[in-house]
């Protein structure tokens, strides 16, 4: 075998027993990023066999040091799928497929928690909001401020989007990685070439397919008698259109004779302005009227 595949391989164990030891009980959030990481930049200057042979190695340290730190490891091989797919500049793809094997990762480790430890996530975070006690004064200037509607509303509503609000937390997981990932990728690669956010469009049929959930979720709701589906799918779809909706306004300012800088706090702050809600609108019409892609053809 090759003396360099063994050094190489070597120093990415290293590392990563460096972020399981150092970071694991300190910073989880740095864990999550960095193992990720680690093993998306081993992919792409090796290939999946080798990045399998580190993602077991990284199970191993795992189980070794802490065996409940192997979700960490877990969460890490999301990496692996999407380094494949932004090899062959399909970056969005790329995201959704982190998604897809984040919410893998996750049921894994909720699965592991009930096993190992006897312990229910879901049910445990649900307690949390339902025995959280909201102070009164805030309750009061919360009701004066919103015209009357009470606190104790947004947190059964915030237990009911539960599902879907735990599938965009690991959505934006899935597009941190990949975002730092392009940034990894262009320091060891100088030939890299990412795609501009402004170009990233969904993929596949976004409206045929978000429509099937809606009808789907209504149809699962009038039978259940349970409105719970379809809050969590309206919460969802407007998630997938608000993706295409930062495209969007990235599009737009780039259009801007301005420096490269400027145009990226601009579009930052146009960002925050729309929110959700107006990102995902403006994404629909993106995507219903195709207005970049017939931009792009006309020139």
């Amino acid at each position: 075998m090759d003396k360099n595949i063994i050094r190489e391989f070597s120093l990415y164990v290293l590392l990563s027993l460096a972020a399981l030891g150092i970071f694991a009980f300190t910073q989880i959030f740095l864990v999550l990023l960095v193992l990720p990481l680690l093993l998306g930049v081993y992919t792409y200057k090796r290939n999946v066999a080798h990045a399998m042979v580190l993602f077991v190695a990284m199970l191993i340290i795992a189980l070794v040091l802490n065996y409940s730190m192997f979700v960490f490891v877990m969460f890490a091989a999301v990496s692996i799928p999407m380094i494949m797919y932004m090899k062959k500049a399909k970056d969005m793809e790329a995201i959704f497929v982190g998604l897809a094997f984040s919410v893998l990762a996750f049921v894994l480790t909720v699965v592991f928690a009930k096993v190992a430890f006897n312990v229910d996530f879901i049910l445990d975070i649900k307690a949390e909001l339902r025995n959280f006690q909201i102070p009164p004064e805030l309750m009061e200037s919360y009701k004066q401020a919103a015209g009357g509607i009470a606190l104790k509303q947004a947190k059964e509503l915030i237990i009911e989007l539960l599902p879907s609000i735990l599938l965009v937390c690991l959505f934006f997981y899935s597009a941190l990685i990949y975002f730092c990932l392009r940034l990894c990728l262009r320091i060891v690669d100088k030939t890299y070439q990412a795609q501009a956010i402004s170009q990233l469009h969904l993929p596949g049929r976004p409206l045929l397919g978000t429509t099937i959930m809606i009808v789907l979720a209504m149809l699962l709701s009038y039978f259940t008698k349970q409105n719970v589906f379809v809050t969590n799918t309206l919460y969802l779809v407007l998630m997938i259109f608000s993706f295409d909706g930062i495209a969007m306004v990235f599009y737009i300012f780039e259009k801007l004779k301005l420096p490269a800088f400027v145009r990226f706090l601009l579009a930052l702050v146009a960002i925050m302005l729309l929110h959700m809600i107006g990102l995902a609108i403006l994404g629909w019409i993106d995507v219903a009227f195709r207005l970049r892609r017939k931009a792009g053809q006309n020139g």
